[in-house]
């Protein structure tokens, strides 16, 4: 019996791991991020530095290949989104490539999202893809105003975005891995067991 105990208490543990490892939510909105406390970054530096990481607000640092601009929406990028207010002053960084990767030191980011407009007056169809193997898609129109790329419920430690154009994001929002609740209780409840049947024996 004890021998039983201690398997289902093992099997509880190892399927609580497995849950916590399940693929991104991706998301299109970043009142999600904003909503379970994520921090939109405060970009450093002026129009026209160039970076190739940033420092996050929870220590760590976001690295960029290949490296990206600082611009000010008002001077140059008029048409950016009025979705979360006003973009007037809105600092944002622009990429010349159409691939940008994104580089999470350290890893395990929980949650990210942004804006994305490419540079051109066209539609363009925009790609995200997480290291866990998420994808998200999207056409965005640089005459329309940008749209919101990101994920939640995530483990990712780099992302990549990828477009027929040049583009620009602003509105980094994050958040770093905070542990699932179902997850902790289903690792609680296996070392609980776990100490009860030891106790017996």
């Amino acid at each position: 019996m004890r021998k039983f105990l201690v398997f289902i208490c093992a099997l509880t543990m190892v399927f609580g791991m497995v849950v916590s490892a399940n693929a991104a939510t991706m998301i299109t909105d970043l009142q999600d991020i904003w909503a379970i406390g994520g921090i939109t970054i405060d970009l450093p530096g002026s129009d026209s530095d160039t970076f190739t990481s940033i420092s996050d607000p929870f220590g760590g640092q976001i690295g960029f290949s290949p490296a990206v601009q600082h611009r000010t929406v008002g001077s140059t990028w008029a048409t950016w989104s009025t979705t979360y207010g006003d973009p007037a002053g809105l600092e944002i960084l622009y990429s010349s490539a159409s691939f940008l990767a994104v580089d999470f030191a350290p890893g395990g980011v929980y949650a990210f999202g942004f804006e994305l407009e490419p540079n051109p007056f066209d539609v363009f169809t925009f790609y995200l893809g997480l290291s866990d193997g998420s994808i998200q898609t999207q056409d965005v129109s640089g005459s329309a105003g940008a749209l919101t790329f990101g994920f939640t419920e995530g483990d990712v430690s780099w992302m990549a975005v990828h477009g027929g154009s040049d583009f620009a994001i602003g509105r980094l929002t994050m958040l770093k891995s905070v542990p699932e609740p179902a997850t902790m209780f289903l690792l609680g409840f296996g070392l609980l067991g776990l100490g009860l049947a030891r106790r017996k024996s």
